[in-house]
């Protein structure tokens, strides 16, 4: 039963994409898990390379104040929208986007 509520809980963070909660969890895992998390753990593995990239390039972009890759990497965000970094970004963000979005309309309106 208890192995039936942890298998949950991973499932859940599986379904909401939230790499940092599911990471700690097969951390914490039993030693000889069930099918359920192993699958829970080869999603995470799955998932590690690209969150660890897509986390590098909104940092980058935070510090470089590079607000088009960083509405980019904001708009293309395929975890979870509770994740520290994600948050971090779309804060840094959101002064910057009404310039950004007004420039790309005028560089819109110059090409056609």
């Amino acid at each position: 039963k208890r192995l039936d509520e942890y298998a949950a809980i991973c499932q859940e963070a599986v379904q909401q994409g939230d790499v940092v909660q599911l990471q700690s969890l097969m951390e914490a895992a039993p030693k000889d898990p069930d099918r359920r998390l192993k699958a829970a753990g080869q999603q995470l593995s799955s998932w590690l390379p690209d969150y660890k990239t897509r986390c590098e390039r909104l940092s980058c972009a935070v510090e470089e104040k590079g607000v088009m890759q960083l509405h980019k990497d904001v708009q293309s965000w395929p975890f979870s929208k509770k994740d520290a970094a994600f948050a971090e970004a779309r804060k840094q963000l959101q002064p910057m986007l009404p310039a950004y979005l007004l420039w790309c309309s005028a560089v819109d309106s110059a090409i056609a």
